[in-house]
């Protein structure tokens, strides 16, 4: 739940407290009006989960994405 505006090939998504629940579970989300995530692109999700794991910086992942939570990144989801 939630919408997304996109410019020039760049995004914004707002998403409800539902919505946030939802694409990533368990994750603690922040007090509304808040910001919960950073998403980021990259050229090579397995190279960024290698990095990860060798970084024993624990992560989820779920289709096309890796996220770690918040408790690891100082306050919100990094996807």
């Amino acid at each position: 739940d939630g919408v997304r505006c996109a410019v020039d090939g760049e995004s914004l998504e707002l998403l409800t407290p539902a919505g946030f629940a939802a694409r990533w579970p368990g994750a603690r989300r922040p007090p509304v009006p808040g910001a919960g995530a950073l998403v980021l692109a990259c050229r090579d999700l397995d190279a960024v989960r290698a990095r990860l794991s060798s970084a024993g910086v624990a992560h989820r992942d779920r289709a096309g994405a890796t996220w770690v939570a918040p408790a690891s990144t100082g306050g919100v989801v990094v996807e």
